[in-house]
């Protein structure tokens, strides 16, 4: 039996993590959240350190996934310093407490920690993130890494899964967008490729990895996760509206080079390489792929 605390546990991809936890014998977990609580989670404003720190310390998890963050490129762009100190002070905040209490750390980051020009990515190869949010994260890893020997980053892409509304993920709110072209033709992105990845696959990975991390020696300081089936933003817009029976004369391929400061916030392609984690050898289950899961969604 080990435990587990999950900060952020009522996301998108918190809510998958808990779900897969919850149904393993062999894991004790709890999830922090703040606004939102419910069955397994209590209310920890994860910023206010004497709060956690009471938290971690009565209930010395062997393992703390820490999957809260500012997650939305946009967002963050629009306000740095909030994003910054929950993206970086945060968990490095998170990461000391967790060695505490002798626990190890799983810290959630993203693909935008590359520039996107020569993809995959294995684990070795140098970040240079083009946007706030990318160097944040960025940050938070060697904040983590610095506060806590025992950390493991783990990189993910573009998520997806059953969601409260569209605009909790930047795939699912491209079905909002598809049915709008109904009404008036509705441009798309088609220069990016992403690799849209679903939480209960990563939440399969985590599972595992909580599992590897609580009794390892050597620990692996970076792993990938991510899908290998690639898509623009169009593609998906694509496979959204022949799932919906909506036609596409309503779609439009958008192929023109941003402009400005557009130009260097997204970048092109940052498929991760599963190498690392492939290496590894644990035991997981992944069954959940991007067009049989939207066709259960949207049939």
């Amino acid at each position: 039996m080990i435990k587990v605390l999950v900060t952020g546990a009522t996301g998108l991809l918190g809510r998958a993590i808990m779900h897969n936890l919850r149904a393993d014998s062999s894991v004790q977990v709890l999830g922090l959240g703040y606004s939102r609580v419910g069955e397994g989670v209590i209310k920890c404003d994860i910023t206010n350190h004497d709060e956690l720190k009471g938290v971690v310390e009565h209930h010395s998890p062997d393992v703390i996934i820490h999957a809260a963050a500012e997650r939305r490129p946009d967002v963050a762009a629009n306000d740095p310093a909030a994003t910054e100190h929950l993206n970086v002070a945060v968990s490095a905040n998170v990461a000391g407490l967790a060695r505490s209490v002798k626990a190890a750390l799983i810290y959630i980051s993203t693909d935008y920690v590359f520039d996107g020009t020569k993809p995959p990515y294995e684990v070795t190869d140098t970040p240079n993130p083009l946007n706030l949010y990318g160097k944040t994260k960025l940050a938070g890893e060697k904040a983590v890494h610095e506060n806590n020997q025992r950390s493991i980053v783990v990189r993910v892409p573009v998520l997806y899964g059953k969601v409260e509304n569209n605009k909790e993920s930047a795939v699912t709110v491209l079905i909002d967008g598809v049915k709008d072209s109904l009404n008036a033709p509705k441009k798309f992105e088609h220069l990016s490729k992403r690799f849209p990845t679903h939480v209960e696959n990563v939440a399969q990975a985590l599972n595992a990895l909580s599992k590897w991390v609580a009794s390892a020696d050597n620990i692996t300081p970076i792993i990938h996760y991510t899908s290998t089936e690639g898509y623009t933003k169009y593609e998906m817009a694509c496979i959204f509206a022949d799932i919906l029976g909506i036609p596409r004369n309503g779609l439009i391929a958008d192929t023109q080079e941003p402009q400005g400061a557009a130009a260097v916030s997204r970048p092109k392609d940052c498929q991760l390489s599963r190498n690392k984690l492939d290496d590894l050898n644990l035991d997981m289950k992944e069954d959940v792929h991007f067009v049989e899961f939207f066709k259960s969604q949207l049939l």
